[in-house]
């Protein structure tokens, strides 16, 4: 990964990589080593990182403080830098988010379903009295006094 150096308002000079290397490293989406810098991260490292336009020299990327980046490679171990291990670490986070989606969804589906069951059962007992209304009027007019 190739190393910049840039200027932060309020911290000073501080060695940086570009999200897009970080990501390939880690075997992730550059979108997930940007929401690694976030302070409302769910899971994965917690990396201090910069917006483009926000350093000097200027930089139309996203950028990575490259201590922080070091540091979790080195936490992770020979994981982090194994492209198929990255690629099942990967996966495995797509299938649970697919599997939260999913049951979220189909809980979702299921509440709605018995909304509207239970709506129709409504209807069905207003219009079984609406019925029995009229059956009574219909008798009350055709039976002989």
């Amino acid at each position: 990964m190739r190393v910049v150096t840039i200027n932060v308002p309020d911290i000073g000079e501080v060695r940086a990589y570009a999200a897009a290397d970080v990501a390939r490293k880690f075997g992730v989406t550059t979108k997930t080593v940007v929401a690694w810098t976030g302070a409302d991260r769910i899971r994965g490292p917690r990396l201090l990182g910069w917006a483009p336009h926000t350093v000097v020299p200027d930089d139309r990327r996203w950028l990575v403080a490259a201590d922080d980046v070091d540091r979790q490679l080195a936490t992770d171990g020979d994981d982090a830098r194994s492209p198929a291990e990255a690629e099942r670490r990967r996966l495995t986070d797509e299938r649970q988010m697919l599997d939260l989606e999913r049951a979220v969804f189909l809980g979702e589906r299921t509440e709605q379903l018995e909304q509207d069951n239970a709506r129709l059962r409504d209807e069905v007992t207003r219009l079984r009295s609406h019925i029995a209304t009229l059956g009574q009027t219909i008798h009350d007019l055709t039976v002989a006094p």
